[in-house]
């Protein structure tokens, strides 16, 4: 079951539910420096160059390598990172068994990244090549599509069909698969007796390839905490949510996700509210 608990006419759930949202405003207290975002300059594909804010995703994964050191005895699956289009997550999972309950916690940002290029002349220099190989590649693609055409032609006329509408000459490419593979290769060729024409094409590959390397995403945030339900539907902030299930087979690991609240005892709500605070206590500690 997940934190916060419905059965609040118990006090031991009372209790458990309000160390909930201390760990809940400890964390975003504690993740925020490591978000604050900062102007940093970057150029546009115009070759604008214009500041846009970020943060420094590298403080984040320092601060949670230190939040799984800091907690012992809970079992931890690392640094998680997760894309979707320009949606970002990175986060930890943590779990601990206590008694005969199992915690669980995820803790974590989701965030915007957004892409622009590195302030660096080599930019427009190489948007400069590409539109010059573009027109270079223009002239020659021209060529080559003329001399394809008078094959095609040439071909058709060989096989007595110059004079058909376009509409017989479409009916006779689907019902001979033969006579279309043939034209198909013929045009194909063409291209090898263009070998400026493949170079020009493997030039733009460098080039593009080269302006990859050029490109550099900025990442964007909000310290905000957000529930499971508004990190599923792609609101970004800081995520934090805690799971609570019942141990059925401490062999297998198998665990009930049902907890009854009526039966859970003082001692046993103890047990998970000091789990809770041991991870308050290492995030103060970071």
């Amino acid at each position: 079951m997940r934190l916060p608990l419905k059965d609040t006419s118990n006090s031991n759930i009372q209790e458990i539910n309000s160390i909930f949202y201390r760990v809940s405003e400890c964390f975003v207290r504690s993740i925020s420096p490591k978000i604050s975002m900062h102007e940093v300059n970057v150029m546009l594909a115009d070759g604008t160059v214009t500041q846009s804010p970020t943060f420094d995703i590298g403080k984040v994964s320092n601060f949670y390598e230190h939040l799984i050191r800091s907690l012992s005895g809970w079992q931890s699956s690392g640094i998680s990172r997760s894309k979707i289009e320009d949606l970002n997550r990175i986060y930890c999972e943590f779990r601990k068994s206590v008694g005969k309950y199992n915690v669980r916690g995820y803790f974590g940002i989701q965030f915007h990244t957004l892409p622009y290029y590195q302030v660096n002349k080599k930019v427009l220099d190489i948007q400069r090549n590409l539109r010059e190989l573009e027109n270079e590649g223009i002239r020659y693609y021209s060529q080559i599509s003329q001399h394809a055409n008078n094959m095609i032609a040439e071909e058709l006329s060989f096989r007595g069909l110059a004079n058909m509408s376009e509409d017989e000459l479409f009916r006779n490419l689907l019902e001979n698969e033969g006579l279309y593979g043939d034209l198909v290769k013929k045009a194909e060729s063409i291209e090898s007796g263009f070998p400026q024409f493949l170079h020009i094409d493997y030039q733009r590959k460098l080039l593009f390839k080269e302006l990859e390397n050029l490109v550099i995403e900025l990442y964007q945030v909000s310290p905000v905490l957000i529930d499971y339900n508004k990190l599923m539907q792609g609101e970004v902030g800081v995520a934090m949510y805690v799971d609570v299930g019942t141990i059925k087979n401490e062999k297998t690991g198998a665990i009930d996700p049902f907890v009854n609240t009526e039966r859970m005892s003082s001692v046993q709500s103890e047990q998970i509210i000091s789990a809770l605070l041991q991870v308050q206590d290492a995030m103060d500690r970071i």
